[in-house]
């Protein structure tokens, strides 16, 4: 985690991040990277109406964000003399991957929602796209709801949320949990929610008893804290059965969860696209923030893959 990107849109929900950024460049010795896409003429052209001299008002437009940016930095990030700024022309997700892979970016934080209206959706489309297409883990933040939590205090790391499903997305997921767990010397919820309606592929099948269900999951959840999540001393193991976002929303609220780390995709072809809508509905919806992590372009893919595997297949 020594390199974070923090993506601005320079609206008023870009400083209220910065309490989550600082805590983690602080906890991290990271330097943080900043970048601002500004509009592409060219671009705009093609789409809307032409501009007279299309060169001079891109150099301006430019010119004014390169001001822009180095005034928030100036004013809200000085104790990082080192931080890296960059204007980006173009289309923002771009962009953005673009500097992930050119600076080996080890986590993007982002806000879900950037800016109000139109510029809500286009901002909030860009959250979407950045997690499902960034080979590092993507921490996204309700702005709003954070700044109401915290104000302008660093938030603290007390409990983190686990969601898992046994399946080979799970594994990529876990070097995560363990890095916060320790550096923050959080609590951790694991929690696995046995869908009511649906039991895709792997985890269970089609014709199941509950009970059966309930111990063969009960069994792996505490191999996989026995083997690989040690060196975390507080621990607590959930299994319910329901919707799966809904119990993990519920789950945030009572147990208070400060950080809630999953995969994008945890399983292939309809499964993954069941798992992938709980993500982006625990993204769009939770009051904590989220990290996600993809386990099939995660650079921590191959080392963590056979992980939990591993404890399916044990015994």
């Amino acid at each position: 985690m020594k390199r974070l990107l923090y993506p601005v849109d320079l609206s008023g929900n870009s400083s209220k991040m910065l309490p989550f950024v600082k805590t983690l460049a602080s906890a991290f010795n990271s330097r943080i990277h900043v970048i601002h896409a500004t509009l592409d003429i060219q671009e705009w052209e093609a789409k809307y109406y032409r501009v007279r001299s299309p060169e001079i008002f891109q150099q301006k437009l430019v010119k004014r964000a390169e001001n822009m940016l180095a005034e928030f930095c100036r004013i809200h990030l000085p104790e990082h003399p080192d931080l890296y700024q960059k204007i980006a022309i173009g289309d923002p997700v771009m962009e953005i991957l673009k500097v992930v892979e050119d600076k080996k970016i080890d986590c993007v934080v982002m806000g879900t929602h950037g800016r109000k209206g139109l510029e809500h959706t286009l901002f909030g489309s860009v959250a979407g796209n950045i997690i499902k297409r960034s080979p590092a883990p993507v921490i996204t933040i309700n702005p709003a709801r954070q700044f109401e939590k915290n104000g302008a205090r660093l938030p603290e790391f007390r409990t983190v949320l686990f969601p898992l499903d046994f399946t080979d997305g799970t594994g990529p997921v876990l070097p995560y949990v363990k890095l916060f767990c320790q550096q923050f010397n959080c609590a951790l919820y694991l929690l696995h929610v046995i869908d009511n309606v649906f039991s895709w592929g792997q985890t269970y099948s089609l014709t199941w008893d509950p009970r059966q269900v309930y111990r063969e999951i009960k069994r792996n959840m505490e191999q996989l804290t026995q083997e690989k999540l040690s060196g975390i001393s507080r621990i607590q193991q959930q299994i319910v059965f329901g919707d799966p976002a809904t119990e993990i929303l519920n789950t945030i609220d009572a147990q208070q969860i400060d950080l809630v780390i999953m995969g994008t995709h945890g399983r292939k072809g309809l499964e993954s696209t069941l798992f992938g809508s709980v993500a982006e509905n625990i993204v769009k919806r939770s009051v904590a923030p989220v990290m996600t992590v993809n386990p099939h372009i995660n650079p921590y893919r191959i080392k963590a893959q056979s992980t939990c595997r591993e404890v399916m297949t044990a015994g």
